[in-house]
């Protein structure tokens, strides 16, 4: 693996990285916004059943508060967090490919390494004999 192709795959793992990033931020926001929402929903229930003492049984089924709607909201809430969590697992892969490429390329420049300076001790030894013989 040339530095070329090196750049090329980082490059690569960066842009899936940035990605996925960018999809658990926009997961993140529309939790917060359903947590939110939840709360919203329960605040208003809880206020007007203290201004009575007593839920009436019309308040209950009055538009303004839906126990299909609460969950409706937990329901989307797991989905989000659901999506949060692979994304965040699909990240940590991404992650571990870098560390895998990153330890191949270092092994292949020390490999190239090693064999420039066998070349280099080679050539001196044989310039070495070349002087000793004259």
């Amino acid at each position: 693996m040339n530095r070329e192709q090196y750049n090329v795959i980082k490059m690569q793992l960066e842009r899936e990285k940035e990605k996925v990033l960018a999809e658990i931020s926009a997961l993140t926001r529309e939790k917060r916004f359903i947590e939110q929402r939840k709360s919203y929903e329960i605040q208003v229930f809880c206020s007007r059943s203290q201004n009575t003492g007593t839920v009436a049984a019309g308040m209950l089924a009055a538009p303004s508060f839906s126990p299909e709607r609460l969950k409706d909201l937990d329901k989307k809430l797991g989905k989000a967090v659901e999506f949060i969590q692979r994304n965040e697992r699909e990240l940590e892969q991404l992650k571990e490919k870098e560390r895998t490429i990153d330890d191949l390329y270092r092994e292949h420049e020390r490999q190239r390494q090693d064999k420039e300076n066998k070349q280099e001790e080679k050539v001196l030894l044989d310039l070495k004999m070349a002087l000793a013989v004259r």
